[in-house]
C-alpha cells in the first residue's frame, strides 16, 4: 500500500498499483468463523441506482461531514443473518484492498468487530448490533493501513505512527523527520519479533521498540 499527500506540496504520493486499485478494486471480501462480509465503496448513492437503502438497513454516521456522498456498504452474507449496514459521512481517501504480504490491512474482522480504516479515521463496528464501538480520528492527516501487533494495532499515518489498543485507546505516537510515504517502494513499516523498522519519505530509517521508543 503506497498512498498519501504531502502537506503544502504539490506532490501526490501514489504509486501505479495503488492508482489502479483505487479505480478497480472497491469491493472487499472478509470472512471468519461467524461472518462472511462484503464491503463495497459507493462513490455516490444518488447516481448508483443499483443500490438502495432499505428500511431495515443500519446506518452509522462516522464523522460530522456535511454533503458527503460516498458510503461503505457492509453486507453480512451469512445465510442465517443476511444483514446490511451503511457507513456514511467520512472523508474520501479510502481504498478497499486485501491485506498485503506485509500483513497490512485496511479492514479486518476481530471477533465480533469490523476494524476499518476510512483514510481519516479508524473505527470499530460491532457486527452483532451494527453500531460503532469506538473511533480514532486524525482531523488533518491521512491514516493509511494498519498492522496487528501483539493485542493491538499499529497505524501508518501520514505524519505519525500510532499504536492503539483493540479498544481504540492510544498507546503511543511516533513521528519522524518527514511523512511516512516512501516513493521508492521501500516498506514504511516492517514489524520484527521485538522491534519495528520505519522508513520515511527521505529514506531515513528508524528502529523503534514495541513501546515506541527510538533505538537508533
Amino acid at each position: 500500500m503506497k498512498y498519501g499527500v504531502r502537506n503544502n506540496d504539490v506532490l501526490l504520493a501514489i504509486d501505479k498499483d495503488y492508482l489502479q486499485m483505487s479505480t478497480t478494486h472497491q469491493t472487499l471480501q472478509l470472512s471468519s468463523k461467524n461472518y462472511n462480509l462484503t464491503l463495497t465503496l459507493i462513490e455516490d448513492l444518488e447516481t448508483n441506482h443499483s443500490i438502495q437503502i432499505k428500511e431495515d438497513d443500519s446506518i452509522i454516521e462516522i464523522e460530522d461531514i456535511e454533503n458527503s456522498t460516498h458510503l461503505i456498504l457492509i453486507e453480512d452474507l451469512n445465510p442465517k443473518k443476511k444483514r446490511r449496514c451503511f457507513l456514511k459521512s467520512f472523508k474520501r481517501s479510502l481504498v478497499l484492498q486485501p491485506k498485503d504480504n506485509r500483513n497490512a490491512h485496511c479492514a479486518i474482522i476481530a471477533d465480533n468487530q469490523l476494524i476499518l480504516s476510512t483514510g481519516s479515521c479508524m473505527v470499530s463496528i460491532d457486527l452483532i448490533s451494527f453500531s460503532m464501538n469506538w473511533k480514532y480520528e486524525d482531523f488533518w492527516h491521512v491514516l493509511f493501513e494498519f498492522y496487528p501487533i501483539e493485542d493491538d494495532y499499529l497505524i501508518r499515518g501520514e505524519l505519525n505512527i500510532i499504536r492503539i489498543s483493540k479498544h481504540g485507546e492510544v498507546r503511543w505516537v511516533f513521528s519522524g523527520k518527514d511523512i511516512w510515504v516512501n516513493l521508492e517502494g521501500k516498506p514504511e513499516i516492517t514489524i520484527h519479533n521485538s522491534s519495528i523498522t520505519l522508513i520515511d519519505f527521505n529514506n531515513e530509517t528508524y528502529e523503534i521498540d514495541y513501546n515506541g521508543t527510538l533505538i537508533y
